[in-house]
């Protein structure tokens, strides 16, 4: 006996597939040779060029204003420190040819040189301590040779005291401050009471045998 229903399975399964494709829109089967679009990634992305930056213009400091005004240099002190000392020293010695010598012999003559000490310390264009300003004394200091019979005289603008010819014995000298000192600009200077320095030295008839 022939099966005449056998024919409807297969033709009931061939509509059950063409009815699923219908009913979701879409082929499972990916399209052969398609071409992806562009990832958004792979986009050239243009870069915008930057404004240049204006560069500021500086305004003028207020007048009179620390906090803006750029640093000033430090101002000469309106006076000087106290005279404390007039260092004084022996300069040079001489024989009765003017040729240097170690000792003081009768005829030579002997150099004393000078230099004021302000708090102890030099105010001079050698040795500036005093914020510039000129605090010696253009005149020089007071000279006196206290003790010898030997000439003296006083040299390099009153900062140096010549005695000689030199005469046998003791002689000692002693300089100070001028009673009416000023500095470079005639300002009045405060003086130590102790300002003033002495020295003593001796002359020989001859020079010592050498050794």
């Amino acid at each position: 006996m022939i099966n005449r229903t056998a024919w409807l399975a297969p033709a009931l399964m061939a509509l059950s597939v063409a009815s699923w494709v219908a009913c979701s829109g879409s082929s499972p089967v990916s399209p052969v040779n398609s071409t992806p679009g562009p990832s958004p990634t792979a986009q050239v992305q243009a870069t915008p060029t930057p404004e240049p930056t204006p560069t500021p213009t500086p305004s003028a400091s207020p007048s009179g204003d620390p906090g803006f005004a750029g640093p000033s240099p430090e101002a000469t002190p309106a006076s000087c420190p106290m005279l404390t000392s007039w260092y004084s020293t022996i300069h040079n010695i001489t024989d009765t040819n003017q040729q240097p010598t170690k000792v003081p012999v009768v005829g030579g003559a002997v150099v004393i040189d000078s230099t004021p000490l302000f708090e102890g310390r030099a105010c001079n264009l050698e040795h500036d301590h005093c914020g510039g300003r000129h605090c010696e004394d253009p005149r020089g200091g007071e000279w006196t040779l206290l003790v010898g019979t030997s000439e003296s005289e006083v040299r390099g603008e009153g900062y140096q005291f010549r005695i000689g010819p030199l005469k046998e014995g003791p002689h000692r000298w002693r300089v100070c401050p001028l009673r009416d000192a000023h500095d470079g600009e005639g300002v009045p200077l405060q003086t130590g009471q102790f300002a003033c320095t002495e020295g003593v030295f001796t002359v020989l008839t001859s020079p010592p045998p050498a050794n």
